[in-house]
Formats: structure tokens, C-alpha cells, sequence
């Protein structure tokens, strides 16, 4: 038997390392609107974030809360992302507030 670590515990590490630097990013205000804390302190998979709705859309002045549940094997799986501030959305059922990824990156970088 070799030393070499599970490929569970491989990807899992490599998902803190990457979740650290992408949320002290965050923390530092690198990427404007948005605001994220840990759900549970020392816990970089369970994340609360605020987006504030950007100028020039339906959602300008707006504070929307949110949550991000990242997998184990993070970047390589992509994070569950909700919003828990009820809004409309035409693409959405009214009893689901979740919205893929790709589904909000095409919602910000929208031009006005």
C-alpha cells in the first residue's frame, strides 16, 4: 500500500484550498456586488451571500440573500446556489428560489 491519499480526500483538500482563496477574494471586496460570510465559522463549504442588484436592471437598489453549498470535489462540480430573498422570476416555479450558476453569470453580465 502506498501513502498516497484517497482521491476523496485529494479533491477535498483541493476544494479548501481553492474555496479559501476565492472567499478571502470575496471577503476583500475584489469582485463588486457581492458580500459572503460562512454559514459556520471554519466551515468554507456552506456560504451566506448578498448580491446587490446591479444598475440599470429591474434589480438596481435591491439586496438580494442568498446561500452557496459547494461539493467535495469543487472546482470540478459546480456549487448549489439559492436565493432565500423571494423574487419573481420568469424561468423559475414560484416554490423554488434556486438558479443555476451559468443562469446568474448571464444575469449580471447583461448590458444595460
Amino acid at each position: 500500500m502506498g501513502d498516497s491519499e484517497a482521491p476523496e480526500t485529494q479533491s477535498s483538500a483541493m476544494a479548501v484550498r481553492v474555496l479559501l482563496r476565492e472567499f478571502t477574494e470575496l471577503q476583500e471586496g475584489r469582485l463588486e456586488g457581492f458580500h459572503v460570510k460562512l454559514v459556520r465559522e471554519g466551515d468554507l463549504f456552506d456560504w451566506e451571500v448578498g448580491v446587490f442588484g446591479p444598475p440599470h436592471t429591474v434589480y438596481h437598489g435591491a439586496y438580494l440573500k442568498a446561500s452557496m453549498q459547494f461539493p467535495p470535489d469543487y472546482p470540478m462540480q459546480p456549487p448549489d446556489f439559492f436565493f432565500r430573498t423571494k423574487m419573481f422570476h420568469p424561468n423559475r416555479p414560484r416554490q423554488r428560489h434556486g438558479l443555476h450558476v451559468g443562469a446568474l453569470r448571464r444575469l449580471l453580465e447583461r448590458p444595460p
